[in-house]
């Protein structure tokens, strides 16, 4: 009666849904493990060489799932115009980043994001 079959539920092209970015929650954890990291005072960068996605994740300090939903939507839309190049990465957003200022976000992990691909880069010309 119109309910897909448990086989079929939460998963999208063979991706955990739950992370909502093309990762797989195998390859997530990979990057949360292994990952290079760069710390802001809001947000968390970590990365591994790639295909250039992207994946979100939120303290559960910031509150109930509405509030840490609404934390990843403005996190993903700051963003949006940022080049990670090869770089899968994962943006994990602190409590201090709820309520933020947009403008404020956009700054610092634009910021993050040009630290993460200096490294990156000179990682890849000393190999």
């Amino acid at each position: 009666m119109g309910r897909t079959s448990s086989s079929d539920a939460g998963t999208e092209g063979g991706t955990d849904w739950r992370f909502n970015t093309g990762l797989s929650k195998t390859r997530f954890e990979e990057i949360y493990s292994k990952g290079l990291i760069e710390r802001g005072a809001h947000f968390t960068l970590r990365a591994l060489p790639g295909e250039g996605q992207l994946g979100f994740s939120t303290a559960k300090k910031i509150g109930v799932i509405a509030r840490r939903n609404r934390a990843k939507r403005r996190t993903r839309e700051a963003t949006k115009n940022l080049v990670i190049g090869n770089l899968d990465c994962i943006v994990s957003v602190s409590q201090k980043a709820d309520g933020l200022p947009f403008e404020e976000m956009k700054t610092e992990l634009g910021a993050l994001f040009a630290r993460m691909a200096t490294r990156w880069e000179g990682a890849s010309e000393s190999s």
